[in-house]
């Protein structure tokens, strides 16, 4: 009985309590308790540190300082407006961002090598509806490294996005000049064939049967004699 009260706190020593209790619901008697012989009382060890009421804050005073600003670290930004070296989700979009800049400068390198293997005007079909889409596709994502170039802080990202927007600019230029010889290769072929066939047209044919080629005609009068012939006969 003894025990059972003074390890009654104790959650490791609640078996003496279970036994003094059905000991009990049997019908076992206990004398009355002597308080001046209880044994000891055992204070079981504190599972949760003592917290300092004057350090809690009530959660009300806290939403408040969160609404307020002060007092609290700000959330952390999305990898568009900044880049922090120490986050695992930031290193994952960057991994990502360039995996996919890489697709970027691939098709530039491809682009560049089609422009400069091309000659305007005589290019194979097929290589030039290559190129065309290689432009269309090239030109959406500038778009989107200009994007990211107004909206990412980390440095690194932001000096790789400007070289790529300049290698692309590049590329452009370069298929703006292939396009004008294109066409001016085409206008220039147009008009050289129709030349071609005006210049035909006006060759003067000396075949056989040709009416440039006048034959004499037979029965037709003799000349007149000349005057010295006149004169000889006389």
């Amino acid at each position: 009985q003894a025990w059972a009260d003074a390890f009654r706190s104790s959650p490791d020593l609640t078996g003496v309590v279970h036994i003094y209790e059905e000991l009990k619901r049997k019908g076992v008697e206990f004398p009355n308790a002597d308080l001046d012989a209880l044994s000891p009382i055992h204070t079981p060890q504190r599972s949760v540190p003592e917290v300092d009421p004057a350090a809690t804050v009530p959660r009300s005073q806290a939403q408040q300082r969160t609404s307020a600003g002060s007092f609290s670290s700000p959330p952390p930004p999305p990898f568009s407006r900044a880049a922090g070296p120490g986050s695992e989700s930031n290193a994952e979009q960057i991994a990502r961002l360039r995996s996919e800049l890489d697709i970027v400068r691939g098709n530039t390198k491809v682009m560049s090598e089609m422009l400069t293997e091309m000659v305007p005007g005589q290019e194979d079909s097929s290589d030039l509806e290559l190129l065309q889409e290689l432009n269309r596709t090239c030109r959406a994502m500038q778009q989107r490294v200009v994007e990211l170039i107004s909206h990412v802080c980390n440095e690194e990202v932001t000096e790789e996005l400007l070289r790529v927007n300049d290698d692309l600019n590049n590329v452009f230029l370069r298929y703006e000049r292939f396009e004008r010889f294109r066409s001016g290769r085409l206008v220039q072929n147009a008009s050289n064939g129709v030349l071609s066939e005006v210049t035909e047209d006006n060759l003067i044919d000396l075949g056989p049967g040709s009416p440039a080629v006048v034959s004499p005609m037979v029965g037709s009068t003799a000349p007149p004699p000349s005057l010295s012939s006149q004169l000889a006969g006389l």
